[in-house]
This record gives structure tokens, C-alpha cells and sequence, in this order.
């Protein structure tokens, strides 16, 4: 998940999610999300799913500009309005196996760069 904003409801989504199928998550962030989320993790549900290895964080120093998700079943993207502005009106949703296949590829190279 390449996430750039802030949203405990969809944060509190995600958890439960990972909790509920037992998986694990890939982050792209920086540090403003980051400690948002730490901040906002008063059950500390997130710190455990990271000390029991069910997600793994690559930090960035910069603002992202997209809201991707790509997991098993389906990828999603949403971009910003503007660079201030996020826009989650308007979302590309993927649903059929070889664009999700595509889909997990383009969030590995994006973690690749990250890690550069």
C-alpha cells in the first residue's frame, strides 16, 4: 500500500482486515503518516501487527501523491486533485487477475525505488 494521507477510519479498516484473513501488509509512507497513525493507535493494534512481523513499513522523505492498494483479490488507485487536494471520488479499481498480477508488480517496483 503506497499511502499518502491519514484516515483512522480506513487505517481501523485495514487492521481489522489483516487481522481477520491473517495477512500481511506492505506500507509506503513518510514520517508525518507514520506517527499519525502511532498516535492514533490507542488499542496499539498497529505496533503489534509490526512486532509480529504482519506489516512492514519503507519510509520516504517525501509527500506521495497517489493512494495505491494492490492485495490478492483486487488494486486500487486514487490520485490527488491537486498536489494539496486528495480526490477519493474518482477511483481506478482493478478486479481481474492478470491486472492485479500487473498490479503487484508495479507496487514491488515502487517499493524498489523507494528502497533506493
Amino acid at each position: 500500500m503506497i499511502l499518502p494521507i491519514f484516515s483512522k477510519m480506513y487505517i481501523d479498516i485495514v487492521l481489522k482486515s489483516l487481522i481477520k484473513n491473517d495477512a500481511t501488509l506492505n506500507i509506503i509512507t513518510n514520517n508525518t503518516i507514520l506517527d499519525l497513525i502511532y498516535k492514533n493507535d490507542s488499542d496499539n493494534v498497529f505496533n503489534s501487527l509490526i512486532k509480529e512481523n504482519k506489516i512492514q513499513i519503507t519510509l520516504v522523505d517525501y509527500d506521495l501523491e497517489m493512494f495505491f492498494t494492490s492485495c490478492d483479490n483486487f488494486s486500487s488507485l486514487f490520485l490527488f486533485y491537486d498536489k494539496m487536494l486528495f480526490d477519493d471520488s474518482e477511483m481506478l479499481l482493478i478486479k481481474d487477475e492478470e491486472n492485479i498480477k500487473n498490479a503487484k508488480n508495479m507496487f514491488s517496483y515502487f517499493e524498489y525505488l523507494a528502497k533506493s
